[in-house]
């Protein structure tokens, strides 16, 4: 990231606030609410444009305080409570006394282990409003990662109750060409709802059943196949989404250029393939989910057994990435990613996504095949 490459408001320029006032002023009528939520988290190339002198002079971190409180200022003016995020702060924990107690701080954090007590505690000291924010955990990877959400939630939760937040939210995105499904998000966020509501008694609830019951079909087992398309991610994984997905996008301007840049052995790669290949047939004869879904699953999990596959390979031949083993290898390779994209695309055309960004999408799928299986194939 350069001065080239901005995606952030100005904040010394006096028509960032201007363009602010004037987006508050349309949209808040529209929606008749007194929160609203503005971001400012993530604020990696503040100080690389034309902020880049008064950061030299003053410190970012003051850069970024005085916006704050010009923001506090115009939240006052539109009559708002104001959610920014928390990242910012806790990176500069000297800002945060001098925070406006008009907005309110937004903590997320998304890791099993992330620490929401101690940081919700210092909010009720210094007397803000604040929300926590967790994440269902389907975010850069193919089918979910149920082994994360559970704790992540938990803790969220418990702080929450303990200092007293205003609200929890469960989050995704789309990272890295939002290869999540719409599917994949139902356990984490069900949990976090039922685990909000009712602490106690939904800790130890019977998801998976409960998914039954309530979202698929009763006595299905659709809630529980679910889970476990998440599962296989727990042999291999790292802290912000999945090594397998790295591997599938193995390329040097992600910042993984090699199979040994990524956290991969052979073991933790059986381990995996063992398990893909225990849920394929389970997919295959899966009820209880719309056909859509269940497709979507199994098109997900085929992309995981066949990136395993080519990083197996790739180890056992001491070569960098797919597009170095073997003709025939590569050409087994591309005939399943084929397959896999055909049905992908048929899915994607079905009438439940949107378009745009279609031509995009596909684009990036031919420069994943070609550095998975080579041009020539």
């Amino acid at each position: 990231m350069d001065a080239t490459d901005p995606f952030s408001l100005c904040p010394v320029d006096p028509k960032s606030l201007e363009f602010i006032d004037r987006l508050w002023s349309e949209i808040i009528p529209v929606f008749g609410t007194h929160w609203l939520g503005v971001g400012c988290d993530e604020t990696a190339d503040l100080g690389l444009g034309r902020s880049k002198e008064e950061c030299e002079k003053i410190g970012m971190p003051r850069v970024y305080l005085n916006f704050i409180k010009k923001l506090a200022e115009l939240s006052e003016k539109h009559n708002v409570k104001a959610h920014i995020f928390a990242d910012i702060f806790f990176l500069h924990p000297e800002l945060i006394p001098e925070v406006p107690r008009n907005l309110v701080i937004n903590d997320w954090g998304y890791r099993p282990d992330y620490d929401f007590d101690s940081h919700a505690k210092q909010f009720h000291e210094l007397g803000f409003d604040f929300t926590l924010q967790g994440s269902n955990s389907n975010y850069t990877c193919f089918n979910g990662r149920s082994y994360r959400w559970r704790e992540n939630g938990e803790r969220l939760v418990d702080a929450a109750v303990k200092y007293g937040a205003l609200a929890v939210f469960s989050s995704e995105w789309g990272d890295n060409g939002h290869w999540n499904e719409p599917i994949t998000a139902i356990p984490g966020d069900a949990y976090f709802a039922a685990i909000s509501w009712a602490p106690d008694a939904n800790r130890n609830a019977d998801l998976a059943t409960a998914l039954d019951e309530f979202v698929f079909q009763p006595g299905s087992g659709a809630g529980q196949l679910l889970l476990d398309c998440g599962k296989p991610y727990i042999h291999m994984t790292e802290p912000n989404g999945s090594d397998i997905l790295w591997l599938f996008m193995l390329d040097e301007r992600f910042g993984l250029g090699k199979i040994e840049e990524v956290n991969v052995t052979p073991e933790k790669l059986y381990r995996i393939r063992t398990d893909l290949i225990e849920l394929m047939p389970r997919l295959k004869r899966a009820t209880g989910f719309i056909q859509r879904d269940r497709q979507a699953l199994d098109s997900h999990a085929r992309w995981m057994l066949l990136v395993a596959d080519v990083a197996a390979e790739c180890l056992e031949h001491a070569v960098p990435s797919g597009k170095f083993l073997p003709l025939e290898s590569r050409q087994q390779y591309a005939k399943r990613f084929d397959d896999i994209r055909i049905e992908l695309i048929r899915l994607r055309d079905d009438g439940t996504s949107r378009l745009g960004g279609r031509t995009e999408a596909l684009d990036w799928l031919q420069y994943f095949r070609d550095n998975l299986c080579g041009t020539d194939v």
